[in-house]
């Protein structure tokens, strides 16, 4: 109901005073002169009503032509001088009153037919009292020159005659306003292009920034602003036109990106559009004789683009508000108002609007809704850098815990020496070594690995460490290890497993026990040769089931120089992008380097995965590897 009260009202006459191109002056108030005026021309005599350029009305390609508007004035108002103000007109005019002229401006190029200097600005002009008519029948006549295709007057609703310091006021009314208005939608333009820094909305901000100035400029050109910063037709004209090609353009960018819509072939031809009608306007400036095709057809299949795209705005919120996108509601509202704007202009056109123009208020309710928007979401991204920085500062701390929960990376004793390698694919890891020093002939090296990886498989560690040390008693048997460690652990798995390999190294007795949790194999590298033996007792990972039985394998120590154990990570690095290092290229590389030191081995090693894989060795998971060498006797 509210809708159609809103239409119902939009679609009143909109100069019901002015009738037969008559108008009566009550006060020295300005009146507005938009509305039915005697149009006259070779071989035409009509009324027109002059709210837009007369080449819109179907009147095309006239040299010349001249409006006549009678002014009723009575005796009582004739104290003083009175003035005109007259939107901008582009082509050169000739005001006269009662055949005096009140002002002369502009030149039309001979050539192409434009003007040549300020004809257009927005302007008032004094009319003195002598060029009154005695009686109350004052008779406005306007003469206009126009250019090739075109011109006239644009209708932007200031068009008003009354006394003259009251003229002076509403022009510095009128001008204050709109150049407020053009600078307040650039601010917000230059704001958001310097301050908005989220990423993932980066290009719907920078469509937002070129809408908006484009939108300012045409604020400015249709206005005759232009003239104020350089005295030159085209570059008006090229502030008025710069929203035919950039407001399709922008506006479907926006919308693409800010709802995050996957819609390519509307943004191919939106961006083709932009790219195409940005040309025509640049060939228009080099080349002004292409001036006439594109006020033909470049312009008038701009409109349509313009409109279409308020559509697909329109559409892309309705969209965004049923997803769930921030800021959707308000955007949609913005929306809403300017497509209201532009319904009210074409009513305008068509004569049934009210006499208020409303499409630049329009388009900065749209142009503050969306800046409200972005602001929101910037106020968030704010919060959330912050969030992030604690964040990282407390998985720094937990990574600085973890750190000091696992061993020293190095271990010596007089018969063994081990060397450890920990890189957790993130700040924090789920893998966890530790060792049992049983006695000074007798070493227990235990490795685990978390299935994921970050915050949830770090805190596991922690209960896997405390877990692990409880164990001491059975430090020697590595089976009853893993089974007592599997049932205490049990009830902290929920999605999670772990997988875990436990050696006990014995130079009282020269045995090596090895029991395993589903882990990958544990490598014993021959002291003759250097070949190496793969050895992975059966048993399964941690969380499996509560009770969990685990088979021993024994070894004799004096046949072997070195134990390498590892997580999956070392063999999976470079997985993701196709290239994974591999256990075979792992038993290689073991061969090859048996006779580094454990430090050396543990860094060639690091260069080798990086050769085959072109990753770091922690890009695809956290990786941890442990190297025991046997010290000679």
């Amino acid at each position: 109901m509210r809708i159609i009260l809103f239409l119902s009202l939009m679609a009143q006459p909109a100069f019901g005073i002015i009738e037969n191109a008559t108008i009566a002056l009550p006060d020295r108030t300005p009146v507005s002169l938009r509305g039915f005026w005697w149009f006259t021309a070779p071989g035409i005599s009509q009324p027109l009503r002059v709210d837009k350029e007369w080449r819109l009305q179907g009147i095309h390609n006239l040299p010349k032509a001249s409006y006549t508007l009678k002014i009723l004035i009575p005796d009582r108002l004739k104290t003083g001088d009175f003035g005109l103000m007259l939107p901008p007109v582009s082509a050169a005019i000739k005001i006269r009153l009662n055949g005096f002229t009140v002002a002369e401006k502009g030149e039309v190029n001979k050539v192409y037919r434009y003007p040549l200097n300020s004809s257009e600005a927005f302007a008032w002009y004094p009319v003195k009292l002598e060029y009154l008519a005695a009686g109350a029948v004052q008779q406005l006549e306007i003469e206009i020159t126009g250019f090739q295709g075109g011109g006239g007057l644009y209708g932007n609703a200031h068009l008003y005659f009354g006394g003259i310091e009251e003229i002076r006021s509403k022009y510095n009314q009128i001008f204050l306003a709109t150049a407020v208005l053009a600078a307040a939608i650039m601010m917000i333009a230059l704001f958001h292009f310097a301050l908005v820094p989220d990423r993932n909305y980066r290009r719907a901000n920078l469509h937002y920034v070129l809408l908006s100035l484009a939108m300012a400029c045409h604020i400015l050109g249709i206005n005759g602003l232009g003239y104020y910063l350089i005295n030159d037709f085209l570059f008006n004209a090229a502030l008025i036109h710069l929203i035919i090609a950039a407001f399709p353009f922008a506006l479907v960018g926006f919308s693409l990106r800010y709802f995050k819509l996957k819609f390519p072939l509307i943004r191919k031809l939106a961006y083709g559009y932009g790219g195409l009608m940005a040309a025509v306007l640049v060939g228009c400036a080099l080349s002004p004789e292409v001036i006439p095709y594109y006020l033909r057809y470049g312009l008038p299949t701009g409109f349509v683009a313009m409109s279409v795209a308020l559509a697909f705005a329109v559409f892309a919120s309705i969209r965004g508000i049923l997803s769930g996108v921030e800021g959707a509601k308000i955007v949609l509202f913005g929306f809403v108002i300017y497509a209201a704007a532009v319904l009210n202009d074409i009513l305008f056109y068509f004569s049934y609007a009210i006499s208020i123009k409303l499409a630049d208020a329009g388009f900065l309710a749209a142009v503050i809704c969306i800046a409200v928007a972005l602001a929101g979401r910037l106020q968030r991204a704010a919060q959330e850098k912050e969030e992030l920085r604690e964040w990282r500062r407390e998985i720094s701390l937990a990574a600085q815990i973890q750190n000091l929960s696992l061993p020293a990376r190095s271990l010596t004793t007089p018969h063994l020496q081990i060397s450890t390698l920990f890189q957790p694919m993130k700040i924090i890891g789920g893998d966890f070594f530790a060792f049992h020093e049983i006695s000074d002939r007798v070493t227990g090296v235990f490795i685990a690995d978390v299935s994921g990886h970050g915050i949830a498989a770090a805190l596991l560690v922690n209960t896997i460490k405390s877990v692990f040390l409880q164990q001491k008693q059975y430090a020697s048997e590595p089976a009853q290890l893993l089974r007592n460690m599997n049932q205490a652990l049990y009830p902290h798995l929920q999605e999670q497993f772990v997988t875990a390999a436990y050696c006990v190294l014995d130079f009282s007795q020269n045995k090596v026990r090895v029991a395993q949790a589903g882990h990958p194999p544990i490598y014993f590298i021959r002291a003759s040769d250097a070949r190496i033996e793969k050895v992975k007792p059966r048993g399964r990972f941690f969380g499996f089931s509560e009770d969990l039985q685990y088979e021993t394998a024994e070894l004799d120590l004096r046949a072997y120089k070195r134990v390498f154990l590892y997580s999956d990570g070392i063999i999976e690095a470079g997985a993701v992008s196709g290239v994974p290092y591999s256990g075979a290229r792992l038993e290689h590389f073991l061969t090859s380097a048996a006779a580094f030191s454990g430090e050396r081995f543990l860094r060639e090693l690091e260069r080798d995965i990086y050769r085959i894989s072109q990753n770091p060795i922690n890009t695809d998971d956290d990786s941890s590897c442990i190297v025991v060498d046997f010290k000679a006797a």
